[in-house]
């Protein structure tokens, strides 16, 4: 579902009661909850009595525009639910764009965001698990990507250059439309903090390594595939044993594209897992350098952010003024 953080002026403006219609229409059929259990559950024959009792006596109210028809069946009514949602209709920028935001600040610190367009090739089809395999694959390689450049520029920036404390980088497909048939899109997100003096310098220091790893200049290496795969690996191992992990992947999966083609969680689950397995043990530098060549192509536009202090700031930064103030203060 699309999401917005609301204003404070929007949260004093909320009319309550209208709110609370709102939430009890959204609310009103039992049928359109999801509910996922996890954990150390009661035996099949021991649970299912309890949710027949306590969840599966709630009456559904049928009338509305969305009830469900008679007789359809699960992957028809995802399909249908998907195909009324509207579309946010947000384009990126068709020229680099470049902004400075300037604030107040008690320590000067400069933050930095160069955010590219990004748009998946493969696309899932209703009624094609191949599609949806096609799409789940290339996702699984843009986070693996995603991995390595956050390395690398740790690495160039940090390590080399020694100007920023980190860098971050993700992606972000949130706004992607749900029906199927459309191609996913989104942004691939560069952030790090430095000196404000020096954020120029480090834009023109993160570009120009994208298009020597574009280029084979410094291209991605085995080593840098195999310490991605390995970090992969861990954090993976980690998140399998906690059932906030379960949750919401499973939950995450019952809204996916795959779940709407499958119409089954088990199958969906078994596909995500299988896809995600197959790409682990096939994922290569080459592979790395491909997805990277599609996702950010040479000349591909971007939108770079930049934050700096408002005003004038002192050279030689503020403990350097004070010395110098106590000196002018024991001269006179």
């Amino acid at each position: 579902p699309y999401t917005r953080l609301p204003s404070l002026w929007s949260i004093l403006r909320l009319n309550f009661s209208k709110a609370g219609e709102i939430f009890n229409e959204s609310v009103r059929n039992p049928r359109d909850w999801t509910f996922v259990l996890v954990g150390k559950l009661p035996a099949k024959d021991v649970l299912l009595p309890m949710l027949e009792t306590y969840l599966g006596s709630i009456p559904n109210r049928s009338e509305g525009p969305n009830a469900y028809a008679l007789g359809s069946s699960d992957v028809q009514r995802e399909i249908a639910v998907r195909q009324a949602v509207k579309p946010l209709e947000i384009k990126f920028p068709l020229k680099i764009v470049r902004e400075e935001v300037h604030l107040k600040m008690v320590d000067p610190k400069g933050s930095t965001l160069v955010v590219f367009p990004l748009q998946l090739s493969a696309v899932t089809q209703a009624g094609s698990v191949e599609s949806a395999e096609a799409e789940l694959r290339e996702i699984f390689r843009l986070r693996l990507l995603v991995r390595m450049l956050e390395t690398r520029l740790i690495e160039v920036l940090r390590f080399k250059r020694g100007q920023v404390y980190s860098v971050s980088v993700a992606d972000d497909l949130s706004h992607a439309p749900p029906h199927l048939g459309c191609r996913r899109t989104g942004t691939v997100s560069i952030g790090f903090e430095c000196d404000p003096a020096e954020a120029d310098e480090l834009i023109e220091a993160t570009t120009t390594e994208l298009s020597r790893l574009r280029s084979g200049e410094a291209a991605f290496t085995a080593e840098n595939a195999s310490a991605a795969l390995e970090q992969e690996r861990r954090e993976f191992e980690e998140l399998f044993h906690k059932n906030d992990w379960w949750a919401c992947t499973i939950l995450d999966m019952y809204f996916s594209r795959c779940h709407a083609v499958t119409g089954d969680i088990g199958a969906s689950v078994a596909l995500w897992w299988r896809i995600r397995a197959d790409v682990a043990g096939t994922f290569d530098s080459t592979q790395a350098s491909a997805t990277l060549r599609e996702v950010l192509p040479e000349g591909a536009t971007s939108a770079v952010v930049t934050m700096r202090p408002k005003g004038k700031v002192p050279q030689g930064g503020a403990e350097d003024q004070g010395d110098e103030e106590g000196e002018e203060g024991g001269g006179g």
